[in-house]
């Protein structure tokens, strides 16, 4: 089991969305440190990277990230640290073990070699000194390279971690039919309708699942995360707000929108 260093260098109130899916997530370094306090929105990581990327310290709805100051996000590997707050350590590597399915089909589709792992480790989720339960997801470092891909990583852990995805339906076979799992289960599951809408989109996410070569190039993320992080990238960067974006969101979306196209146009 691996000791993750916890993060207290500085308390942050966030202004955080409710989600019954209560999984929290934290960046971790080489040192196996926390990069920053837990969170429970997923965006908040692709703000991180994006700070990071371009040195530059980041500061929305109360959460900070300061690169000369925190520990340093891991560029060499997927490296994240995600917790339940109900559940113990068994439960939570249940849970986890059936979303780390769902990763290796979407990693197997994209030809991500290096495949997902998860490993025990123990934290703090608090100034307590009792150590909390985690599991560490070590996995290619080709899923930082656009804010995109980072969220559809912590979308198929929370998807993955689902009770009907758990109960149901272990092992699925493809991407497509974990599609049809989707659409058949997720309607009465909160937070189910976004889910639904991205499977009403397949062929768009079949697509940007398939364009690989340049979204994983070095290149990419100084393209796709912008210098500037403000509202609208955080509020607009995720898989989520590029599938079901349709010509009527807000301006911020449609340039984060356009802003993926004019790099992968072979999405259009």
């Amino acid at each position: 089991m691996i000791n993750i260093k916890y993060f207290n260098q500085e308390e942050m109130d966030l202004a955080e969305i409710y989600s019954s899916n209560q999984w929290r997530f934290a960046w971790v370094s080489r040192k196996n440190e926390m990069c920053h306090p837990w969170v429970f929105c997923k965006d908040f990581l692709q703000d991180a990277v994006a700070s990071k990327l371009h040195n530059k310290a980041v500061f929305i709805w109360g959460f900070k990230y300061k690169p000369n100051k925190y520990p340093p996000i891991d560029f060499s590997k997927m490296s994240l640290l995600v917790s339940h707050d109900k559940m113990d350590l068994k439960e939570q590597e249940k849970a986890l073990n059936t979303a780390l399915g769902v990763i290796h089909l979407f990693e197997e589709k994209m030809g991500i070699k290096k495949k997902t792992v998860i490993v025990p480790a123990q934290t703090k989720v608090d100034e307590s000194h009792i150590p909390q339960p985690a599991f560490l997801f070590r996995g290619s470092k080709l899923w930082l390279r656009g804010p995109q891909l980072i969220s559809l990583y912590t979308m198929l852990i929370r998807v993955g971690t689902t009770p009907g995805n758990r109960s149901n339906n272990q092992n699925h076979s493809s991407v497509e039919e974990f599609f049809q799992f989707v659409k058949q289960k997720c309607s009465n599951i909160k937070g189910g309708i976004k889910w639904l809408e991205l499977v009403e989109n397949k062929s768009l996410f079949i697509s940007f699942l398939k364009n690989r070569r340049k979204l994983f190039s070095k290149d990419a993320p100084m393209v796709l995360f912008p210098s500037e992080i403000n509202k609208t990238f955080h509020d607009n960067s995720g898989i989520f707000s590029f599938i079901v974006w349709k010509g009527n969101g807000e301006k911020g979306a449609k340039y984060l929108y356009n802003q993926l196209l004019s790099y992968l146009p072979e999405l259009n």
